[in-house]
């Protein structure tokens, strides 16, 4: 019986796949030569059961026979080019370390008589199963498993810093980590040395503080994940108006700090011309605003650039003296916004919660970065139906209720706006914030 090599080839697939598979498989062949009249018969001319099996068999077995005997001698043959490469550099190695010393003036043995003598590095065990376990390297059988973790001759990286992970690659999306550090260090030492600026806050600090308190977002010192067990506790996303992702800080810290926020908003301020304004929605809008009125986190030049609002999701988990100010709907310049584009992107990320949360930092950066990518290109190619829907929508209707309520009230703007300055001064007067 002759059975050709790319059948063969099949039915190696097909038993890497589904384990031994000579059985089922000269049985479908049996099946479909008799079913088109095609029948094995023995000598007395009477039809043979199973006429495949055990020439199916045979042939597998022969095939992966030579299979594993090609592969094992290509591998002797780059082990055997990768030895004397090894000694190759060795020689020289040693070869110019000799002239180099006697050009010192150091006296050495006469080897003259050893000329072309190769001295290969010893190995650490020369049994022939780890001939080429070279000092820093891993045996050959490793690297041959997975070169990636085992090919190179760097094993020594601290497991309490990095997590034992492998820097692979470079995002567009995630801010480096060493910016934020650098962000969150300048932080720090104008906190310890610098003294506040003298100023008047909008908002009476009784009514920040308790937002303060009561916010997870509102303390860096709030412990939201074990760091113990994970390399990173979350994510901070700066999207715009149309909920578009901008950019992106790994957050590393039990809390979140105040340093991402401003390195994002740094980053961002970086990237804009100097006539730029930016209205920004933030969950503690508040407490961020206070402080960067108290502490020159930021440079002058952005901070009289920037607007700060609530995002609406929050607006009313905060002191009423907070929402006159900091509610998106009460905040002049926001118009129609609610700030919750964070919240949509958090949506559309959610299928990579169990998939990153057991993935080392790397590749938990490198998959976060491209799904971020991909969702930016298709809310980028949405953006025509995005304003269409707002345009036609929400905005007229908004508009048209607002005319009708103003022309049914038959009280005039100025008025209005009087009575709601007063509303405002009294709301945010020190007794009404402490009662």
């Amino acid at each position: 019986m002759a059975i050709s090599i790319h059948l063969l080839d099949f039915y190696c697939a097909l038993f890497e796949k589904s384990c031994n598979a000579v059985n089922a498989m000269a049985s479908a062949l049996n099946l479909f030569y008799a079913r088109r009249g095609f029948v094995v018969l023995n000598k007395q001319g009477w039809p043979v059961e199973e006429p495949f099996h055990r020439g199916l068999g045979y042939a597998a077995q022969w095939y992966d026979d030579l299979q594993i005997w090609l592969e094992q001698h290509v591998d002797g043959a780059l082990l055997d080019a990768d030895s004397h490469i090894r000694d190759e550099n060795f020689f020289s190695s040693s070869l110019t370390t000799t002239q180099n010393s006697s050009d010192d003036g150091l006296c050495f043995p006469d080897t003259s008589s050893q000329a072309g003598v190769h001295h290969p590095p010893p190995l650490i065990n020369t049994s022939p199963s780890n001939r080429a376990l070279f000092p820093g390297e891993c045996a050959r059988v490793l690297q041959h498993r997975c070169p990636a973790c085992f090919g190179g001759n760097l094993f020594s990286r601290s497991l309490d810093k990095e997590g034992g992970d492998i820097h692979f690659y470079e995002p567009i999306y995630i801010l480096p980590k060493e910016y934020i550090n650098n962000v969150g260090a300048q932080i720090e030492s104008l906190r310890k040395t610098g003294k506040p600026h003298p100023c008047q806050p909008i908002v009476p600090d009784e009514a920040v503080n308790e937002c303060e308190s009561s916010h997870i977002a509102g303390k860096g010192s709030n412990v939201k994940t074990n760091m113990e067990r994970y390399d990173d506790s979350g994510l901070m996303a700066l999207v715009c108006c149309h909920a578009i992702p901008i950019f992106l800080a790994n957050i590393d810290t039990p809390g979140e700090q105040q340093k991402y926020a401003v390195a994002l908003i740094e980053y961002l301020f970086g990237k804009l011309p100097a006539c730029a304004t930016v209205a920004l929605l933030y969950d503690v809008a508040c407490v961020l605003d206070r402080s960067l009125h108290m502490y020159d986190f930021l440079l002058t030049d952005i901070t009289k650039c920037m607007l700060f609002a609530m995002s609406a999701m929050h607006a009313y988990a905060h002191q009423w003296a907070c929402q006159i100010i900091y509610n998106p709907q009460i905040r002049t310049g926001v118009g129609l916004t609610d700030g919750e584009g964070v919240e949509c992107l958090w949506s559309r990320m959610h299928k990579l919660i169990a998939v990153s949360r057991s993935s080392g930092r790397s590749w938990r950066i490198y998959i976060i970065n491209r799904h971020v990518g991909s969702i930016g290109q298709e809310l980028r190619d949405d953006l025509g139906s995005w304003m269409r829907r707002r345009l036609s929508k929400r905005i007229n209707v908004q508009e048209h209720k607002a005319h009708q309520w103003l022309t049914s009230s038959s009280i005039e703007k100025g008025v209005l706006r009087h009575e709601w300055a007063l509303q405002q001064a009294l709301e945010l007067s020190l007794r009404a914030c402490k009662s």
